[in-house]
C-alpha cells in the first residue's frame, strides 16, 4: 500500500481507489512524498491526502512544526490549501506562526510567504 519510489503514479492510483479510512495508518509516511515537489508522485498524493481532511491534519501540523523548510512549503502549497475549510482552520495557528514568526530557515525557503498565501486564501 506504500510508494515504492517517487515514480510510483500505479502506487498513487492503487491509495486514490483504497481511500480514507484505508489509508490512515500510513498518513505519516505518505506525507514524506511531499517533500519535493519535483517528484512525480508529489502532487497527485497532495490531492488524495487533501482529500482526507481533517485526519491528515495532526500529521500536517508535525510537518509543519518540523525543521525542514522546503518541505514545509510543498505541504503549505499544495496540501494545506487544498484542504477544505474545516481542516484548513484547524491550521490557522500554527500558519500564523510561521508566517508571523518564521525561523532563519523559514525564511530562506519562503516558508513564511507560502503560510501567509494560505492564510489570506490565496
Amino acid at each position: 500500500m506504500i510508494i515504492q519510489d517517487k515514480h510510483d503514479m500505479a502506487g498513487v492510483d492503487a491509495l486514490s481507489h483504497l481511500g480514507y479510512p484505508a489509508i490512515a495508518p500510513a498518513l505519516p509516511g505518505l506525507l514524506e512524498w511531499l517533500q519535493d515537489p519535483n517528484w512525480p508522485v508529489a502532487l497527485p498524493l497532495a490531492r488524495l491526502l487533501a482529500t482526507v481532511g481533517e485526519p491528515v491534519v495532526p500529521h500536517l501540523l508535525d510537518v509543519l512544526r518540523g525543521s525542514d523548510g522546503a518541505w514545509k512549503r510543498t505541504c503549505i502549497e499544495h496540501l494545506a490549501t487544498q484542504l477544505a475549510t474545516p481542516a484548513r482552520l484547524m491550521l490557522g495557528d500554527e500558519l500564523a506562526r510561521l508566517a508571523h514568526a518564521p525561523t532563519p530557515q523559514d525564511v530562506a525557503e519562503d516558508v513564511h510567504l507560502a503560510a501567509q498565501a494560505a492564510l489570506d486564501g490565496a
